[in-house]
């Protein structure tokens, strides 16, 4: 009976703290679990509103979707995903718990999550996702620093460019060209040679946006519009040559 007790003691007291936490998660009373999974299949607008009427009790619903694997994935992915913005500061622990999990898509929803709670702290997390075991997760990883125009990461992006994680039996995978994409769209003048050694890729998929990071580094077009990528790649490499042979 004390250990009941005890147990009832610490649960109030943490749903107390959610609320104490977030302006918009009032104390309630008993929200069944039904009515927090029924708000989750509601439209983004009315669901977070739906979530946020039920107070603390309701977050507390939330959290236990979050974690119950015999859940379906697409509902506790909702639930992750609205955490943060129903909960704010006080959804951290539960975001970070999510970014641990050994499910792959908790931890992308997790990402998605933090990053809408706190830029920079979900940055730290996208830089750490690029060496996910999942490449679904590292590639969300590197969409948000995208979004997020993260030049503080192009350092890795480049380390991750050539890491073994993104071949797969010698194989280039398709999470390089994205990289090399959003490195196309945030290098700044100075980078050009990373760019020309992207053409000496085997993956020739890397080479237009390769070309197109030399195009908007050095305001430069190399052969005629529509020319095969094959074209364009030599004669940038021949201008490159040329050029540092001045």
């Amino acid at each position: 009976m004390k250990s009941r007790i005890a147990l009832l003691a610490t649960i109030c007291f943490a749903v107390s703290a959610h609320a104490a936490h977030s302006p918009g998660l009032a104390p309630t009373g008993r929200v069944a679990m039904a009515t927090t999974k029924a708000s989750l299949e509601l439209p983004i607008i009315e669901r977070l509103q739906d979530l946020r009427a039920q107070g603390a009790a309701g977050y507390k619903n939330l959290t236990a979707i979050m974690f119950d694997r015999s859940i379906a994935m697409q509902t506790r992915w909702k639930a992750v995903t609205a955490a943060g913005r129903v909960a704010g500061e006080a959804s951290r622990k539960d975001l970070e718990h999510a970014l641990k999990s050994e499910e792959w898509f908790m931890r992308n929803a997790g990402l998605i999550a933090m990053l809408q709670l706190d830029r920079n702290e979900g940055l730290k997390w996208a830089r750490k996702l690029m060496s996910d075991k999942a490449l679904v997760v590292r590639s969300a990883a590197v969409d948000s620093i995208e979004n997020a125009r993260d030049t503080a990461s192009t350092s890795l992006l480049w380390e991750k460019l050539y890491a073994k994680e993104n071949f797969k039996r010698g194989q280039s995978l398709f999470i390089r060209r994205r990289i090399v994409e959003v490195l196309a769209n945030m290098e700044t003048p100075g980078r050009e040679s990373k760019f020309v050694a992207v053409l000496g890729d085997k993956d020739s998929d890397l080479h237009a946006p390769a070309i197109n990071a030399l195009e908007r580094l050095t305001h430069k077009k190399m052969g005629q519009p529509n020319e095969p990528v094959a074209f364009q790649k030599a004669k940038w490499e021949k201008w490159w040559k040329e050029s540092r042979s001045l």
